[in-house]
């Protein structure tokens, strides 16, 4: 047991090392842009850009240093296709139950326990609009859609997650995995849990189908939505917004909570009670 502890101590360090000089290898990289090319950045941009990097960077280094070793390199191998249907509909649940589901729930538990504790929650990349110009804009949010969702799911589900498993088994990888997951974004309470909570879904699907694209695509919807969210807030159904704020937390219109749960509990009994998802 400590022989497995020690094991993974040391990957999960490598991973912490890995990132960390990711974004120091990023930060600099950055630095001598806007020196040499006189480029003026703004201050979310290029701490937003630093983050992503040094995470795409980490996985990288963290993937080369799993390929080396004959116990890690087998977490990395991928067993099943992808089948495009399945996709599709493990993504559409993973979005109502992590976004529309869980934001509506926690902000009324939360909104009345914690009212003042809500810290920050992100609002969707258009919040930062006015510091950053058109091109910061557009690379910050492709880089938030596609870059992201995929070396998270790398980093996190196929290699942490995929070691963890081999040593632990399903359900600590999984724990284990959703909370570094939370922790690496940093958010206030909510965002603490729904992150964690998005994490624990992502490791059931990469679980689920032995494929990480599966992931992948439920994060990236996943990260759409957030992208849309301050879109939502001006939109007004019945003299309510799509997406609106309670002491301090998001929720979304009740109409939208509605047909999440009639998505997920649909997609639930047609396709995994009944078997009658078609490949």
């Amino acid at each position: 047991m400590l022989e497995r502890l020690g094991r993974n101590l040391i990957l999960v360090t490598a991973t912490m090392a890995a990132i960390i000089v990711g974004i120091l290898i990023a930060t600099i990289f950055l630095t001598m842009l806007g020196n040499a090319g006189n480029v003026e950045m703004s201050e979310y941009f290029s701490t937003y850009m630093s983050g992503t990097i040094g995470i795409v960077l980490g996985t990288c280094i963290l993937w080369l240093y799993m390929k080396r070793s004959d116990r890690w390199n087998v977490c990395l191998n991928t067993k099943e296709e992808v089948y495009v249907k399945m996709m599709c509909v493990y993504s559409l649940v993973a979005v109502c139950i992590c976004r529309f589901v869980f934001e509506v729930v926690s902000t009324f538990v939360l909104s009345r326990l914690m009212p003042n504790m809500a810290g920050y929650i992100p609002r969707g990349i258009t919040e930062f609009d006015k510091t950053m110009n058109v091109m910061e804009n557009l690379i910050v949010t492709v880089s938030s859609i596609v870059i992201a969702p995929v070396s998270e799911e790398i980093l996190f589900r196929k290699c942490l997650y995929g070691s963890l498993k081999k040593e632990f088994g399903v359900a600590a990888a999984m724990i284990l995995t959703s909370i570094l997951f939370a922790v690496l974004h940093g958010y206030g309470v909510q965002g603490f849990l729904s992150c964690a909570l998005a994490g624990f879904i992502f490791a059931c699907l990469y679980e689920k189908t032995g494929n990480i694209w599966y992931s992948i695509a439920a994060h990236l919807l996943c990260n759409v939505v957030a992208y849309l969210s301050s879109y939502m807030e001006k939109i007004k159904v019945f003299g309510k917004p799509l997406r609106y704020e309670v002491n301090g937390y998001y929720t979304y219109h009740t109409g939208i909570f509605i047909i999440a749960i009639f998505i997920v509990l649909y997609c639930f009994i047609r396709f995994w009670v009944k078997g009658t998802m078609k490949k």
